[in-house]
């Protein structure tokens, strides 16, 4: 699964921005780093579909519009005007309630993959692959499976993160020591794993990284980080 291309217009603080994303790792800079990431989990359903709307503030000429390659189809979706709402195309076919259906099906995932696909530097919190064993202590009643989908009380769910903690005691201490972007990275890589497990075809939806730090700017750039996943960072300045 992979965006190509990546188009918003007049959406907060953006008025133009068209941006062709070619390689498995792709950097983003511009003023507004924040409004991507947002046009971003939009477009790719990282958000229930009931929030794929626009927000208050924008006007009729909003326009945000993506290129993505999934399930072996290759969609144009877009959301325009205000409130907005979605549309997708598939090569020469018009607009397609059908075909929508089919992109959201492909972009289903539970909440708490699409959360753990996002990394925004400062402004939530970070899940640690740790917290999975101990979730009676790190969520509330009845949290973790709705997140999950039902899928986190399952005992394949729960084999598989002892499994992935003893076959990465490095990362997963690392984690703990080297700070959010490693939790980040580490609970990515097992939900990799875990979708792998359940689907031999499952594709997982790009890693937005929001202010990346070099370190990781130069390990993702390097082919360091272990997953199959198009890996998007985006950073506030003018240069990409």
């Amino acid at each position: 699964m992979y965006i190509r291309r990546l188009i918003i217009e007049n959406y907060v603080g953006i008025g133009h921005l068209d941006l062709r994303l070619t390689k498995k790792t792709n950097r983003i800079g511009c003023p507004c780093p924040e409004t991507v990431v947002t046009a971003l989990q939009k477009l790719l359903i990282y958000v229930p579909p009931d929030s794929t709307s626009l927000s208050p503030g924008t006007s009729e000429d909003t326009r945000l519009c993506a290129d993505v390659r999934a399930g072996g189809t290759d969609f144009r979706v877009e959301i325009r005007g205000t409130p907005g709402k979605m549309t997708a195309v598939s090569g020469d076919v018009g607009h397609d309630p059908d075909l929508l259906k089919q992109y959201r099906y492909l972009m289903d995932r539970c909440p708490e993959e699409n959360f753990t696909s996002v990394f925004i530097k400062g402004q939530q919190n970070i899940r640690k692959v740790q917290s999975y064993i101990n979730e009676d202590r790190d969520f509330r009643p009845g949290e973790f499976t709705r997140i999950t989908a039902g899928m986190g009380a399952t005992n394949s769910f729960r084999t598989c993160v002892r499994d992935f903690i003893l076959r990465h005691p490095v990362q997963c201490e690392n984690a703990r020591d080297e700070g959010d972007e490693s939790s980040f990275l580490d609970t990515a890589l097992f939900w990799d794993a875990f979708g792998k497990l359940r689907n031999i075809h499952y594709e997982g939806k790009p890693l937005i990284i929001c202010e990346p730090s070099p370190v990781l700017i130069k390990k993702a750039e390097d082919n360091l980080i272990r997953t199959d996943r198009q890996i998007i960072l985006i950073s506030g300045t003018g240069e990409a």
